[in-house]
């Protein structure tokens, strides 16, 4: 967090808001290039995700299924992620669409687009449509 507020107070507030860190300005640039390579080393990338009996790659973009390897794009693979954070609860169209496309002018539908290609690859009813709200995977599907 970079802040015209310096005082210790406002620096604790900031960092148990929820900052990695906090530089209060003025600050002088190699401290910042500093402190964004620590946050960098700092930072635990995820590679693998377990969703049930199933293995995302998040690296390589596949999903080891009890029975196969299916390879998804981008993506497909962000929305994947988004519904196995709470696999069996709906998620918001909405939700997925600014997960994945954030502020792009993309259309919402576009969703509905890429969830009809992930049920292609990973089966019919893994992916549950709940009408006027959004989806939910099934891992029993």
């Amino acid at each position: 967090m970079l802040s015209q507020l310096g005082e210790v107070q406002e620096r604790v507030r900031g960092l148990t808001g929820g900052a990695d860190d906090y530089l209060p300005k003025p600050f002088d640039l190699t401290e910042l290039d500093a402190r964004l390579q620590a946050l960098w080393r700092r930072r635990d990338p995820v590679t693998l995700q377990k969703v049930g009996s199933w293995t995302i790659h998040v690296d390589t973009y596949q999903v080891d299924l009890a029975d196969r390897s299916v390879q998804l794009n981008r993506q497909e693979l962000q929305l994947l992620l988004k519904l196995a954070e709470t696999p069996g609860q709906p998620v918001h169209r909405d939700d997925l669409h600014r997960e994945v496309w954030g502020q792009d002018e993309v259309g919402v539908r576009i969703v509905d687009v890429r969830i009809y290609g992930l049920r292609q690859k990973l089966g019919e009813h893994t992916i549950e449509a709940i009408r006027g709200l959004g989806y939910r995977l099934n891992l029993q599907g």
